[in-house]
């Protein structure tokens, strides 16, 4: 998991649990509707994004283009609900 997300000198367990950190936080923000969540969740969109088309070009493995497809689809999504955060 570590390598997939670009820390590759990162050990495999601290990357998993800094991953489930951040994922908690985004999801109760989300949860509350708070302000900093929304730029920290197109931020997080667009770097599983980018993530996933990179490991999907590098492995040629489809499974990924799923993970591309929501990213994206969230991407153009939440700036119509951008008033809900205000």
């Amino acid at each position: 998991m570590a390598l997939r997300h670009g820390m590759l000198f990162f050990p495999e367990l601290p990357a998993r649990i800094i991953l489930i950190i951040i994922s908690l936080i985004i999801g109760v923000g989300l949860l509350k509707l708070n302000k900093w969540v929304y730029r920290l969740v197109l931020f997080f969109c667009l770097y599983f994004t980018i993530a996933n088309i990179i490991i999907a070009l590098n492995t040629g493995n489809n499974g990924f283009y799923s993970n591309i497809i929501f990213s994206i689809w969230v991407l153009f999504t939440l700036p119509k609900d951008r008033r809900v955060f205000d």
